[in-house]
């Protein structure tokens, strides 16, 4: 793919993307909100207004400054201005509790709040409940300010490499928030990878479903000169098609949980989708068939990525993989960005030696997309002569393909190699009575691995816990004691969409059993 951005300047600052971003050659519109179109002239009349507003009020340079509002202009606006007054954008997440918001504000040491119009009794609520004294600056949805001190202008601060860049959030796989900050060499990885992943694009539109904690992608968005929509609907796969259709989107990041109805609506054809040129999603976990039956349904180029907060994005599933239908390579997570100088390894689990070609161990990696930090914790991330693992488990094929299987901790010893619970929950499920299932390994104090599996039963039908995990312990190849079965009405699932099981949940009552506080069967 075309990188000419960075052909000739392989760094840049946070503040240089942010200024190369707004550097359009012409004065078009390069942003569409439920608030409005802005042009190039007004995003930039409007986040040096709010730079200018916010040296005015205090902020110094590395100052965390909080930020919350809807998903218009002043997010977008917020994260620009901050990033130019030297400050560390901090999302507050709008549908987070008051809780969550002091908690990051306190783990974070943020010290101003940008706040959009109509939250901000929402915020100085949650001051008041912790103790909290911190200057509000607020914006309208469309970023432009309210109550101005009319503050002199000034100029943007020139960041030094060792500077923070953004604070991001993560829930990873347990559900507790995390407060990860990217420092400018991390900053510049993210939108580096993501300008690989799209592409360069001048004259497209690209359709976003987040704004918050995301700044990277804004930044990789207009350095491709693409216009930024921001999707505000529902998130279903008919509203996302409509909007598709509306502004002639051109490229998109999918969800996942819904990028299967969408490819149903293509081949239905009663949707316009011929301004779509590629669709990029996070789908490392979904089956090679699905991705396959997708690949044949849509008329564009499919990319998938693979990565996390804490390493950054790693490697790559292009469109040829896609068109390729070969399922050996769907399954796989692609390539790593090896040009971008993201190395990847499997090691053993036991000795941390890498491993050759086919054999399962722990994915470590080693690049600039590397974070080192939780903000908050005692101590770095452990990290090895510059390796960091990802705490997921794969192997790597001849051809340098990267496949994940699960998560380290998932992983346990059968009496036929490695297990993880995917393939064990695989199992469960071709149960003829059970009609949905979750299946999680859960270490006891000894260091024990506990299979544990919660099922929904079929209409009619009925099973017994006890020989069940008999059952499953004898598929698996390990003792039938460290096997537990739980029957449920319903499975927990999180409250919003993809509605994914509430594996945090489930993991405390699987702790709750293995301390004898609860039964393990139902």
């Amino acid at each position: 793919m075309d990188m000419s951005y960075y052909d000739s300047v392989r760094d840049r600052s946070v503040v240089q993307m942010v200024r190369d971003a707004l550097a359009w050659p012409d004065n078009d519109v390069v942003a569409i909100f439920p608030s409005g179109e802005l042009t190039r002239d007004v995003l930039a009349q409007r986040c040096d207004a709010l730079r200018d507003e916010l040296v005015g009020r205090g902020v110094r340079p590395q100052s965390r400054v909080a930020y919350v509002g809807n998903p218009d202009a002043c997010i977008m606006i917020a994260q620009f201005a901050i990033a130019l007054a030297g400050g560390v954008p901090v999302p507050l997440p709008e549908r987070s509790s008051q809780d969550a918001w002091a908690d990051l504000v306190s783990v974070t040491g943020a010290s101003f709040v940008v706040c959009e119009t109509g939250r901000r009794d929402r915020v100085a609520s949650m001051m008041e409940d912790r103790g909290l004294v911190l200057p509000v600056i607020e914006v309208a949805p469309d970023g432009t300010l309210v109550s101005p001190l009319g503050a002199q202008p000034c100029s943007d601060y020139e960041c030094t490499p060792s500077d923070l860049a953004e604070v991001v959030l993560s829930s990873g796989s347990t559900g507790t928030p995390k407060a990860f900050a990217f420092t400018q060499d991390v900053e510049y990885y993210f939108v580096s990878t993501w300008l690989q992943i799209y592409g360069e694009r001048e004259g497209g539109r690209f359709l976003s479903v987040g704004l918050s904690g995301c700044m990277h992608s804004l930044l990789s968005c207009l350095l491709r000169r693409e216009v930024f929509v921001a999707y505000a609907a529902p998130m279903t796969a008919a509203d996302f098609a409509r909007t598709i259709e509306r502004h002639r989107i051109t490229d998109a990041f999918v969800p996942p949980f819904i990028l299967d109805d969408l490819a149903d609506l293509y081949i239905e054809g009663d949707i316009d989708f011929s301004s779509l040129q590629r669709i990029a999603y996070a789908g490392q976990a979904m089956p090679a068939s699905e991705k396959q039956a997708i690949a044949q349904k849509v008329d564009c180029e499919l990319v998938q990525f693979y990565g996390n907060t804490e390493s950054g994005l790693l490697a790559c599933l292009g469109p040829d993989d896609h068109r390729s239908g070969d399922v050996g390579i769907l399954a796989s997570a692609g390539v790593p960005f090896s040009n971008l100088g993201t190395c990847i390894q499997v090691w053993d689990f036991n000795t941390g030696e890498p491993l050759g070609a086919g054999a399962i161990g722990r994915v470590m990696v080693r690049g600039r997309g590397v974070t080192r930090r939780i903000m908050g914790a005692d101590a770095d991330f452990m990290v090895v002569d510059g390796w960091r693992d990802t705490e997921d488990a794969g192997y790597l094929d001849e051809s340098g393909r990267l496949y994940v299987k699960g998560r380290a901790c998932d992983a346990l010893a059968g009496r036929d190699g490695v297990l993880f619970a995917i393939d064990i929950e695989g199992s469960v499920l071709s149960h003829s009575a059970v009609s949905a299932g979750s299946v999680q390994v859960v270490a006891d104090a000894a260091g024990a691995k506990h299979v544990f599996a919660w099922v929904e039963l079929a209409s009619g039908e009925n099973l017994q816990p006890e020989l069940f995990a008999i059952g499953l312990a004898r598929d698996c190849g390990i003792s039938e004691s460290l096997v537990h079965v739980t029957v449920l009405d319903e499975i927990p699932r999180l409250p919003r969409p993809p509605y994914k099981v509430d594996k945090s949940l489930l993991k405390g009552e699987a702790l709750a059993v293995l301390n004898g506080t609860m039964s393990a069967t139902a």
